[in-house]
C-alpha cells in the first residue's frame, strides 16, 4: 500500500473497516484493505448424519476474520412420507416442508467459555419467526430453493432436499467481522435435532413423515485483510478494545388457558430489551404448529382488544397507551414498527403483516424512537433489570382461546462481545 492509503486506513473507524456488505467493496477499490474472501467447510465432531444422531457439535477457527452473518449450516435431508395414495389434495393441503429453520430445537453457540447464543428449547420457533419477520415476500419465494421453505414433499415415497441454514437466523447477525485470527478461542456450535417431524410440515393430515439428516457441515466465510489493517485491528483490541453489538433472542413457552383473557407475567432479565413478540402456537395439530397460528379457530385479529404491555408500576409500551391496542389496523401497525431494525430492508415481514389474521402476532417495541434501532446503540431498549424484570401482558378476546395452544414469547435484546487486551466477555 502507498503512504496515502496507509493514512486512510489509520483514519478509519472500526465501523468503516468491518462492515462486510457496505464498506468492503469500497475499501477493495480505494485502499486494498481486503485481499480476498475465503469460504471454508467444517465438519461435526463425530457423525455427519444418519438415523439415531440427535446431537451435533461444530467448531470454527481460522487465521483470518470470520463473517458469521454469512455463515451457514449446510446439510442434505431425506424426507420419507407414508400417506394415503387415494387422497386428492387441494393446494392448501399439500405436504409442504416448513424449511431448514425448524430442524433444530436447541442451539448453543460459544466463543471460548462465553455464550453468544443460547436457546435451549424451541430454537425452531425462534428461527422460524426470524425468517417470517425479516424477509420480504419475494425473498420468501427464493428461500424455497435455499432453505426448502414451502417445498411439496408429496404423498408417498422419498424426497431428497439440499438445504442451507444461516446462523443469523438464530440472532448471530454481526455487523462486524469476528477477529478469529486475533484470539485463540474457537467458535463452537451445538445443535439438537427437532424430533417432532409431523410439526415440520403443513397439510399433513394422514400418514407420517420421517426426516434423515445427511452430510451436515458448517460453511464459513472469512475475510483476509491487508497486514496494515490486521495490525491496526489487533492494536485496537489491545488498547481501547473492540465491541461487537448484535441482537439476540430468548424464548418463553407456556400453556394457555381456555379463557377470553390474556394475563401473563414474562421474566425478562436483560439490560437492553428491544422488542417482544407473542404467538399462540399449536400443540397438537396435524397441519403443523408453524402455520395458521391463531388464538381461536373462528376469530380474526380484529377480535383482539386492549393489548397492554408494561413492567409492574411502569409505563405502557403498546400502541394506544393505557387503553391498549385494538383491532387489525393497530396490531398490523405495531407489528410493522416492531419488526424493523437497522438491518431490515423495506418490505421485511410484509407477508406476515398482510396475513396477520392467520399469523396473529401480538408485539411491543421498547426502543425510544425509530432512529435507535441499531444494536450499536447499546441503550436503545429497556433495562429490565432496573425494573422488576417481570413483563405484564394483557388482552381481551371476543372468543375464548382455543384448546391445545402454547403461548410463545420471543424477546429480542442487545448483546455485546467485548474484546480487551487478551480477554473478552459478552454482556447484555
Amino acid at each position: 500500500m502507498d503512504s496515502t492509503s496507509v493514512q486512510d486506513v489509520q483514519k478509519m473507524t472500526e465501523l468503516d473497516l468491518h462492515m462486510p456488505e457496505m464498506a468492503l467493496p469500497v475499501q477493495t477499490k480505494v485502499n486494498k484493505a481486503v485481499l480476498g474472501r475465503i469460504s471454508s467447510s467444517s465438519f461435526p465432531i463425530g457423525a455427519r448424519g444418519g438415523d439415531g444422531v440427535s446431537e451435533y457439535q461444530l467448531a470454527m477457527s481460522n487465521s483470518n476474520s470470520a463473517v458469521v452473518s454469512n455463515s451457514d449450516i449446510c446439510l442434505d435431508i431425506d424426507v420419507t412420507q407414508n400417506g394415503d395414495t387415494e387422497r386428492v389434495l387441494q393446494p392448501d393441503q399439500l405436504n409442504r416442508f416448513r424449511g431448514s429453520q425448524v430442524l433444530f430445537k436447541s442451539v448453543n453457540v460459544t466463543l471460548g467459555s462465553h455464550k453468544l447464543c443460547d436457546i435451549p428449547n424451541f430454537a425452531d420457533r425462534v428461527a422460524d419467526f426470524h425468517v417470517q419477520s425479516t424477509h420480504t415476500s419475494d425473498e420468501m419465494e427464493y428461500l424455497e430453493a435455499m432453505a426448502g421453505i414451502g417445498v411439496d414433499c408429496g404423498i408417498v415415497g422419498e424426497k431428497k432436499l439440499s438445504l442451507r441454514l444461516p446462523l443469523k437466523w438464530f440472532g448471530l447477525d454481526f455487523g462486524n467481522l469476528l477477529p478469529t485470527g486475533a484470539i485463540t478461542s474457537q467458535l463452537r456450535i451445538n445443535l439438537t435435532v427437532n424430533d417432532k417431524y409431523i410439526n415440520m410440515f403443513s397439510g399433513l393430515q394422514t400418514g407420517s413423515n420421517k426426516i434423515t439428516i445427511r452430510n451436515l457441515r458448517l460453511e464459513t466465510e472469512f475475510i483476509e485483510l491487508q497486514n496494515t489493517v490486521s495490525s491496526k485491528r489487533l492494536q485496537l483490541i489491545k488498547t481501547t478494545g473492540l465491541t461487537i453489538p448484535y441482537h439476540a433472542y430468548s424464548c418463553d413457552v407456556r400453556a394457555l388457558q381456555q379463557t377470553s383473557q390474556l394475563n401473563e407475567r414474562i421474566s425478562l432479565n436483560y439490560n437492553n430489551v428491544v422488542s417482544v413478540f407473542q404467538l399462540p402456537y399449536n400443540v397438537t395439530n396435524q397441519a403443523g404448529y408453524y402455520g395458521n397460528v391463531t388464538w381461536n379457530a373462528a376469530g380474526t385479529v380484529d377480535g383482539i382488544s386492549g393489548y397492554l404491555v408494561q413492567f409492574s408500576g411502569g409505563t405502557f409500551f403498546n400502541l394506544n397507551s393505557t387503553n391498549g391496542q385494538s383491532g387489525k389496523a393497530s396490531h398490523a401497525k405495531a407489528l410493522m414498527e416492531t419488526l424493523r431494525t437497522e438491518n431490515t430492508t423495506a418490505g421485511a415481514g410484509s407477508k406476515i403483516v398482510k396475513g396477520i389474521d392467520k399469523y396473529q402476532v401480538l408485539c411491543a417495541n421498547f426502543v425510544r424512537a425509530n432512529n435507535v434501532l441499531s444494536p450499536a446503540i447499546i441503550d436503545s431498549g429497556i433495562n429490565a433489570r432496573v425494573l422488576d424484570g417481570l413483563l405484564n401482558t394483557n388482552a381481551v378476546f371476543t372468543a375464548p382461546i382455543a384448546p391445545g395452544k402454547q403461548l410463545t414469547t420471543i424477546t429480542r435484546y442487545t448483546q455485546r462481545i467485548v474484546f480487551k487486551n487478551t480477554g473478552m466477555d459478552v454482556y447484555s
